[in-house]
């Protein structure tokens, strides 16, 4: 998600989360992506999870589940999803970038990036 804002040509607030408006094919396609924001109850020291549906043309993308909890002075955020579509072959350079770039992006945010651990699986 931290890559759709930098490269969206429009982004806007919804009633439930955010919408990103992206063109391509040199402005001749464009699509939006909606990220529905649901919140749980916090728990009695506050921490709480985040889920959010992210739609891609009106279809199920994918689902991340953001749980925060507090380490002493410092919010951890740990952040797990999965994808709720299939993705072809095409797209594995789009991940292999998003995957470099992924941790500069976060710290361009002013987030502390101190574990991270991913995996691609057919």
């Amino acid at each position: 998600m931290a890559l759709q804002w930098g490269t969206a040509d429009a982004v806007r607030t919804t009633a439930d989360g955010v919408a990103y408006e992206f063109s391509y094919l040199f402005g001749l396609r464009s699509t939006e992506m909606r990220v529905e924001a649901r919140l749980s109850a916090p728990d009695a020291s506050g921490d709480g999870d985040i889920e959010l549906l992210v739609t891609a043309g009106g279809r199920l993308w994918a689902t991340y589940t953001a749980s925060i909890r507090r380490d002493d002075d410092d919010t951890v955020v740990d952040v797990e999803w999965t994808a709720d579509c299939r993705f072809g072959l095409r797209r594995l350079p789009q991940q292999f970038v998003a995957e470099r770039y992924q941790s500069d992006a976060l710290t361009a945010q002013g987030y502390t990036v101190a574990d991270r651990e991913t995996s691609l699986s057919f």
